[in-house]
């Protein structure tokens, strides 16, 4: 019981859910073969978009080198050594 009357949650502040309306987040979710995603990709790039997260989408347990050594290699990237 002590809990509900002592905790808060770090940086919690009760102006937050007002706040978040305004943050505008647009995604794109693309599949396809290489061709079909890099010209998706150059799309959402020349339409504004200059941070782009990437994240492979694989069965469970899958080895996600390969995915992404091909994404990269789809979408002109090359591997920083390191």
């Amino acid at each position: 019981m002590s809990f509900r009357l002592a905790w808060k949650p770090y940086m919690y502040n009760m102006s937050l859910p007002h706040l978040l309306g305004g943050v505008k987040a647009p995604a794109l979710v693309v599949w396809g073969d290489d061709a079909q995603i890099r010209q998706r990709f150059e799309e959402h790039h020349s339409a504004g978009a200059d941070h782009v997260a990437v994240q492979l989408l694989t069965e469970n347990d899958a080895d996600l080198v390969p995915g992404y050594a091909s994404l990269a290699s789809a979408l002109g990237l090359q591997a920083e050594p390191g």
